[in-house]
């Protein structure tokens, strides 16, 4: 159970909705979860947060696979296993190999692509 409840769907304030319907019918096509979750609580909050996720996951120069990279390193080193557990899957899909995540996920740092390479060092 979370320390700070989430805001159910149906206790939704006309803010909260339409900051939650702009998530799931915009680029995240995903209802609030983890942090964003939490955000709900303060709309505009959550709303700038989204939105600066969209910026770094969909406007970013780097191709899916090195974004995806990008994030699961960043998960990594901070040990957030909400940004891990969400993006993994993700990672795979924009065609990050199977070599790169497990080394990421045990801890590794060397990578036979020199692009990833590099954003890892």
């Amino acid at each position: 159970m979370p320390r700070i409840p989430v805001v159910a769907e149906a206790d939704m304030d006309a803010d909260q909705r339409r900051v939650h319907d702009a998530m799931v019918n915009g680029q995240r096509k995903s209802k609030p979860v983890g942090p964003l979750a939490i955000a709900m609580h303060r709309p505009d909050l959550a709303e700038a947060m989204s939105n600066t996720g969209l910026v770094l996951r969909f406007n970013s120069s780097f191709e899916p696979r090195l974004r995806e990279f990008a994030i699961l390193t960043c998960g990594r080193h901070w040990d957030c296993d909400f940004e891990w557990a969400s993006h993994e899957g993700e990672a795979r899909k924009a065609g990050l190999s199977e070599e790169s995540i497990q080394t990421l996920k045990r801890g590794g740092s060397a990578f036979a692509q020199a692009d990833e390479q590099a954003i890892y060092d």
